[in-house]
């Protein structure tokens, strides 16, 4: 499979390996929702939210215009430790979550690679809920030459 032009299937390809890449007991959407927006059991399992930051670096060379973009993504995740637990705890369930996602990134998707940017994790700050905001981006893999 060649890279998808398409901004929204991009997303879609993305969003059913991040689905199948992660723990099944993990809540993976497609939109985001506020803390309040998720019931307790849902935090506890983890809620995983993918969402388009859009496009940007377009290949314009040998004739293409807008071709092959970086499409940069943004995984915004909440969750919560159950009752007794510490902050410390937290963090190293916020630090697992971020393992999952490094290891969907280094598996990729046939037809794109991934070239993550940041984690960034709640630093304790909002105990006992948690959060994790990664940012990657989508890229043609090294071989397209499509």
């Amino acid at each position: 499979m060649s890279y998808l032009d398409d901004i929204n299937q991009r997303k879609a390809a993305v969003l059913a390996g991040l689905q199948a890449s992660l723990p099944s007991t993990r809540i993976v959407r497609g939109e985001y929702r506020t803390f309040k927006q998720h019931t307790p059991d849902e935090l506890l399992k983890g809620v995983v939210m993918l969402m388009s930051s859009g496009e940007l670096e377009y290949r314009n060379d040998y004739g293409l215009t807008a071709a092959d973009p970086r499409h940069r993504f943004l995984i915004v995740a909440h969750l919560n430790v159950p009752a007794g637990q510490s902050a410390e705890q937290l963090e190293t369930a916020e630090g697992a979550l971020i393992e999952e996602i490094k290891a969907f990134w280094r598996a990729g998707l046939t037809g794109m690679a991934f070239e993550p940017v940041s984690s960034v994790v709640s630093r304790q700050q909002s105990f006992p809920l948690g959060w994790v905001v990664c940012t990657f981006d989508a890229v043609p893999p090294k071989d397209n030459f499509d």
